[in-house]
């Protein structure tokens, strides 16, 4: 059957232009002699050379890569496993999964190790990523939803604020050093809130429960029945 496809393309001028692929050194010498003398190559050979030279243009490619890297991207990149350089790699060649937009209340070693030394958000990354970012709005959407039907003008002292809340204002204390930087400021404004009850103004009861929720979820605390 090779025969008879070499010969109907001899027949028809089919002939292959091995002289582009010549730089190839991987390239099977009995497939670039037989080119050479104006022997037609079959479909299959000539899909061996495309394949050949696929590999040898991610070669270059990976070594071109590697050769930009800078020293802490170097030291990241050689402690990781095989299937995450190579991902790395084709992601630089592609220039995909840079530019990726990272919330300050997400918390993730290898992400974050990432980003500060500009590299590109593996698959991996962007699934945790996303998984987190519908967690969250799907917890925004039942915190404002709670927040409506019970209004903004609830009133509440302070000891019954402690009474609810206590255990898990405790729980965010004990975790305050690990509260993502977006959260900083909410838990202040907790705080705030707390001495300004104490004293005996009013707070703004759904606020201070939103921005509560909202650490309780950061941090991975047990919400208290009352959020």
């Amino acid at each position: 059957m090779e025969r008879d496809e070499i010969l109907t393309k001899y027949q028809r001028k089919q002939f292959f232009p091995i002289e582009k692929f010549i730089y190839i050194e991987d390239l099977p010498e009995e497939i670039v002699h037989q080119a050479k003398i104006g022997i037609p190559l079959t479909d299959r050979q000539i899909a061996t050379v495309y394949t050949i030279k696929k590999e040898y243009d991610k070669k270059v490619q990976t070594k071109k890569v590697l050769a930009e890297f800078s020293d802490a991207q170097k030291t990241v990149y050689d402690v990781l496993p095989r299937w995450k350089k190579e991902e790395v790699v084709q992601r630089f060649i592609d220039r995909d999964g840079f530019n990726v937009e990272i919330p300050d209340d997400f918390q993730h070693e290898e992400i974050q190790t990432f980003k500060e030394i500009d590299f590109p958000l593996l698959e991996q990354h962007l699934f945790k990523l996303n998984e987190y970012l519908n967690a969250r709005r799907n917890q925004e959407q039942i915190l404002l939803s709670r927040q409506k039907e019970m209004g903004k003008s609830i009133k509440i002292t302070y000891d019954e604020l402690i009474r609810r809340h206590l255990v898990t204002l405790k729980k965010v204390r004990e975790k305050e050093e690990s509260i993502p930087r977006g959260l900083e400021n909410d838990w202040v404004k907790i705080q705030q809130q707390v001495r300004e009850l104490k004293e005996g103004q009013e707070i703004e009861y759904s606020s201070f429960k939103l921005n509560l929720s909202m650490l309780v979820f950061a941090l991975k605390i047990e919400p208290d029945s009352f959020l």
